[in-house]
């Protein structure tokens, strides 16, 4: 009769060529001045992403060592990458501006297109484990 042998990996991998999102980010600036003169400015800012196409990738792995016959010890990772380009376009808007002196002109406000927009994630966890078997 042959043992098992103490170590044991487990993994796996999942890949795709293609990935699409629709991204909407709004971020709301409110910038003020506590110096004479006093500016206040506050501005909406929504970021869009469009996408038109991309990839995503998911891995993890484990590898455990038993032990004792009821206790096992090991170490595990877990990642994930996605990318994706598109058509991206910030629009501001502003809010309230009270700027010293009196500016008759709304800074900041308009909106920009730009074809070549990307977006990319990544993450990755690392960790130990202990497996407790009755």
């Amino acid at each position: 009769m042959v043992d098992d042998p103490p170590w044991d990996l487990r993994w796996q991998v999942i890949f795709s060529p293609i990935g699409f999102q629709r991204y909407n980010m709004p971020l709301l600036v409110s910038c003020t001045g506590s110096a004479p003169p006093v500016n206040d400015l506050r501005v909406l800012t929504t970021y869009k992403l469009d996408t038109g196409g991309g990839w995503f990738m998911e891995a993890d792995g484990e590898l455990t060592y038993r032990l004792m016959s009821m206790l096992s010890a090991g170490l595990w990772a877990r990642g994930s990458w996605y990318y994706v380009t598109g058509l991206g376009r910030l629009d501001s808007e502003v809010l309230f501006a009270n700027l010293q002196p009196p500016n008759p002109v709304n800074p900041l406000a308009g909106s920009r297109t730009r074809l070549d927009s990307t977006l990319s994630r990544s993450s990755l966890a690392t960790g130990l484990s202990a497996v407790l078997t009755f």
